[in-house]
């Protein structure tokens, strides 16, 4: 079942919502190793508000995966990957 929901996410069997959480993705190379993801709780100053659009700048320095930070399609409010 898809999740129509503007607000939230796919993050991979499940969704996040795009206002509280982000998709945090461990790619695997490793043939026998899935890729996983999870949903991660969104810092505060990433969270959409009245200071604009948010960008990847609103991570705290030493978060998983920062120079991979990158834009997630909701079809409503922006989300992070």
């Amino acid at each position: 079942m898809q999740r129509r929901d503007p607000e939230f996410a796919s993050c991979g069997a499940q969704y996040c919502d795009a206002r509280t959480s982000y998709c945090e993705i461990y790619l695997s190379d490793v043939f026998d190793l899935p890729t996983d993801h999870f949903g991660r709780p969104l810092p505060t100053a990433c969270k959409p508000g009245p200071r604009g659009k948010p960008n990847c700048d609103c991570f705290p320095e030493g978060t998983p995966c920062l120079s991979f930070c990158g834009p997630l399609a909701t079809g409503g409010i922006d989300a992070f990957t």
